[in-house]
């Protein structure tokens, strides 16, 4: 019985990581297309977390990331990866 027990919680944990994987890599279109299925799903329809989920979803959806408006703003403009232009010492 262990040895079906520790099988079934592997498979879980590896559901689970791969679960996680797909949603961080995929896009906003995939990951509100895949929220949409699971609110098909009866029990699922009224669930709390796919509500909250989709509607943190719907908040990031700000642009590509390609433009400023995408990205967080900095005060004064500057990018805190950019360097002051000294020359290293």
């Amino acid at each position: 019985m262990s040895l079906i027990f520790q099988e079934a919680l592997v498979a879980l944990i590896v559901a689970a990581c791969a679960f996680f994987a797909f949603w961080r890599l995929a896009s906003l279109r995939v990951r509100l297309r895949a929220l949409d299925v699971l609110a098909g799903v009866a029990p699922l329809r009224d669930a709390l977390w796919v509500r909250t989920l989709r509607e943190r979803t719907l908040a990031k959806q700000t642009g590509c990331g390609g433009c400023p408006a995408a990205t967080p703003g900095v005060p004064g403009g500057a990018s805190r990866n950019q360097t002051s232009g000294t020359a290293r010492r």
